[in-house]
């Protein structure tokens, strides 16, 4: 839908939501705002859901089972992606009746590579993402229009450890090396040596008590400080998940640079998340509607 037809009318809700601590979208399950309602839509209850679909960040309006007295509403709606300024770089505009309890998905909102490396320093300040939201109906006759604040902070975790494996070249099959990754151990790390196709591979397990996503970066360190090979990862897990890092044959034949005094160094970065650790509407205010855009 043409972007003109939502400003001509002029929206009379506008909703920004920043999306805190966010390295990546590394929740466990999708991210949902906090709820707003909207009085000039019949009084309408709505929140934007936002995840993870493939390579895709997914964006959805839902409309809640609210106390407004249709049963459909037909509203014209933006939601736009903002960079750091302000400025919408990602909009997709749209006309929907939105039944009591219905959801609009957009499956293929933005790219999440292009959103976080390909131009992250336009859309992420200080690990937030912000998403906007405007609604309006060709109905709707205020002069007004609502400006609602909203945030929700992820609960993120970040860890990072140097481990010196030692006497690597006799590590045998089946012997781990325990590693807590909390302090109350709901999360957990086994590093071992496993056999696979006739070859050895330096392989990691991690446990966990609760859902979470992650993603993690391990790299070998040479004699002299400097990365010799890493590897990296990103999944979510709900109980455990097994990860191959470094055939073991690779390291011994470059021992005299990687393996001083059969020593193996590796140093080890995680960011974890739980899901939402706070989620909270920040401030509404009522202004007159704008002539200009």
């Amino acid at each position: 839908m043409d972007k003109g037809i939502l400003n001509h009318l002029k929206p009379s809700y506008t909703y920004i939501w920043s999306v805190q601590s966010c390295y990546e979208l590394l929740s466990p399950c999708r991210i949902t705002s906090p709820v707003f309602i909207v009085e000039s839509l019949q009084r309408t209850a709505w929140s934007l859901i936002i995840g993870e679909e493939s390579d895709d960040i997914l964006c959805i309006l839902k409309r809640l089972d609210d106390d407004g007295p249709c049963s459909a509403v037909n509203i014209l709606f933006e939601i736009a992606l903002l960079n750091v300024d302000g400025k919408p770089l990602i909009f997709h505009t749209y006309q929907y009746s939105f039944l009591k309890d219905e959801a609009y998905f957009n499956f293929r909102f933005a790219r999440i590579d292009d959103i976080f490396y390909g131009r992250r320093i336009e859309f992420v300040s200080n690990h937030a993402l912000t998403f906007r939201c405007r609604m309006t109906s060709e109905q709707s006759a205020e002069n007004y229009q609502d400006l609602c604040f909203a945030c929700t902070r992820l609960a993120i975790e970040y860890k990072s450890f140097i481990l010196v494996v030692k006497d690597f070249s006799t590590l045998q099959k089946g012997k781990t090396i325990p590693i807590s990754l909390t302090e109350d151990n709901y999360i957990l790390l086994d590093l071992c040596m496993v056999f696979e196709n006739y070859k050895e591979f330096l392989t990691l397990f991690i446990r966990s008590t609760m859902a979470l996503r992650f993603t993690y970066r391990i790299c070998v360190m040479d004699l002299l400080g400097r990365v010799f090979a890493s590897v990296q990862h990103k999944a979510s897990l709900s109980t455990v998940a097994q990860f191959y890092l470094f055939e073991k044959k690779d390291l011994m034949d470059n021992h005299e640079t990687c393996l001083p005094m059969n020593e193996l160094t590796l140093r080890c970065e995680f960011i974890y998340g739980t899901g939402s650790q706070r989620s909270q509407i920040e401030s509404l205010r009522r202004l007159p509607k704008f002539t200009k855009d």
